[in-house]
């Protein structure tokens, strides 16, 4: 960042001059952020004020989208947890847990054993159906999402934006749901669906506004 003396100095040059505000926006952008130029040279009028104000402006709104698209993640996730609870892990037998060296395991620790095994190899499967359940849901929410985002909320554009973030951040816990379920089939068939919305996503949001401000 410049100092204050070679501002003042970059602002006295420029009063000398037969066009002060242009010789001083010339001088000024030798002195003050580099992002200062373009807009400079847009706006001669434009001075560290009013760029300070525009940057404060712009972090605000990268924040706000940050934490908009990370609650709107959570409220699907933590939506999906309380209306659609996941299996119960069995709790190991404090009996098990009791370690006694050169005495012959008894036939009741052997049966609370081998049905503490049974109930854990259930809860696997299970949690591996519930997260496939899980995953499907949330990619569902998150479709719906970024539809929200790209048509009814297109017109406000820092909560769309936050929106369509959330959306994307709800496809990637989609996606780790998926990976979970410990399916082959199903993770291929998650991803792709994932690639899918990236796809859409990137030509809706980038290329096609392009090519609409060129049109225009």
């Amino acid at each position: 960042m410049a100092g204050k003396n070679e501002i003042y100095q970059a602002e006295k040059r420029g009063s000398n001059s037969p066009c002060p505000q242009k010789a001083g926006g010339f001088y000024l952008r030798k002195t003050v952020f580099a992002y200062s130029i373009h807009l400079a040279d847009k706006c001669p009028r434009a001075n560290i004020k009013t760029i300070i104000i525009a940057k404060n402006k712009t972090m605000i709104k990268f924040f706000y989208t940050i934490f908009l698209a990370l609650l709107i993640a959570l409220f699907v996730g933590l939506g999906i947890s309380a209306f659609y609870p996941g299996p119960k892990e069995p709790q190991y037998p404090a009996e098990l847990s009791v370690d006694k060296p050169g005495c012959e395991e008894s036939q009741e620790l052997k049966n609370t054993r081998i049905e503490f095994e049974r109930a854990n190899r259930d809860f696997s499967e299970n949690f591996k159906s519930y997260s496939r359940n899980v995953s499907i849901i949330s990619i569902s929410a998150a479709i719906l999402i970024l539809i929200a985002s790209l048509t009814l909320l297109s017109r406000i554009k820092m909560m769309a934006d936050g929106i369509l973030l959330g959306g994307v951040f709800t496809t990637i816990y989609s996606i780790i749901r998926g990976v979970l379920s410990e399916d082959t089939k199903f993770r291929f068939l998650i991803v792709t669906v994932g690639l899918i919305i990236a796809l859409i996503l990137g030509y809706i949001k980038f290329i096609k506004t392009k090519e609409e401000a060129e049109e225009t």
